[in-house]
């Protein structure tokens, strides 16, 4: 055969599969009904049981639809599981609209901090070319999940259920990539006029909460408490008030052996604390007297490592830690 396709080649091909029967049935069949129809095989479907050893009930089929939520899905789907078996639920689905907002919200995250450390790579080089290819496609892993599990936690479907966006994830997919796309631009090109990093930090916040604006408008703003509403297989109606962990109260303890370290100490710690501003209550605890004392609320903190690092380095890793308090105690 020649390199190119020749009409005496043409007319071989098309002659051969005009005389062959089997070809003429199957043309018949796909053009009439598409090729997956005509291709199933019934004899399979006949011998081929469904019926397991171990079957996990888990409500009623998922639909990611237009989507690439795939390993979203799987995961929560594994979640309501214990949910459903826990609370002899007919049917429960936890909401993937709210997982995918912050799957978002961390990827573009993720994509702008990556394009701050690679502010020395050339404009045209493969890897910046790499990071602007896709900078926050649907698709994702099962760390990617427990990830956002741990930080953002989960609600049910009706606190946050899909949207349009949501359900067919094309159209907001390609605004947020032109406008991380934008943002990459101006960033290396402030860098390249002589910003600073905290300038350049300061701009990439702005520009991180235009993207969180633009997923509320797609996809709708994240509940950040709600009640929880259920009817259980005999009927049953469960009702729980549910918050966020940001609801959630914990204490920051710290410990001196005698009340006279912590009389000496009480200024710095005083300093130290001044520079954090939060909810958490502070329990200053005086092991030798077995005594305690909770600082006003205008001394509360935001427990968070770095402040937990510094108190840990000037008193001792052992003598600070946060207790979290269970929301049930508060009412």
């Amino acid at each position: 055969m020649s390199e190119n396709i020749t009409k005496e080649t043409l007319a071989q091909f098309q002659e051969k599969c005009s005389a062959d029967k089997a070809c003429r049935v199957a043309r018949n069949a796909v053009t009439e009904n598409g090729l997956r129809a005509a291709a199933k095989n019934g004899e399979v479907h006949r011998t081929t049981r469904h019926s397991f050893s171990v079957n996990l009930k888990q409500g009623a089929i998922t639909d990611q639809k237009q989507s690439g939520r795939c390993w979203m899905f799987a995961a929560l789907n594994t979640f309501r599981f214990e949910i459903i078996k826990k609370l002899n639920l007919e049917n429960f689905e936890l909401s993937q609209n709210y997982m995918l907002f912050y799957d978002k919200l961390e990827k573009a995250n993720y994509f702008l901090e990556s394009i701050l450390e690679t502010l020395e790579e050339p404009t045209g080089g493969r890897l910046i070319s790499w990071l602007l290819t896709a900078p926050l496609n649907d698709g994702g892993q099962w760390d990617m999940l427990c990830n956002l599990v741990r930080k953002y936690g989960v609600v049910p479907k009706y606190a946050m259920p899909e949207s349009k966006s949501s359900s067919a994830t094309g159209e907001m997919n390609a605004a947020l990539t032109v406008k991380l796309r934008e943002d990459a631009c101006r960033l290396r090109k402030a860098y390249a006029q002589g910003e600073s990093r905290e300038e350049l930090a300061g701009k990439k916040e702005a520009m991180l909460e235009e993207i969180y604006r633009i997923l509320s408008i797609c996809l709708g703003e994240p509940p950040k408490m709600f009640d929880f509403e259920a009817e259980d297989k005999d009927g049953k109606l469960i009702c729980e008030k549910v918050y966020s962990f940001e609801d959630a109260r914990r204490e920051l303890w710290i410990q001196f052996a005698q009340k006279a370290d912590f009389c000496a100490n009480e200024a710095a710690l005083y300093e130290m604390l001044s520079g954090s501003d939060g909810k958490d209550t502070v329990v200053v605890y005086i092991s030798s007297e077995k005594a305690m004392k909770r600082l006003p609320a205008s001394r509360n903190v935001l427990a968070d490592d770095a402040l937990l690092a510094a108190l840990s380095g000037r008193f001792g890793e052992n003598n600070v830690k946060v207790v979290e308090k269970p929301i049930e105690k508060r009412r």
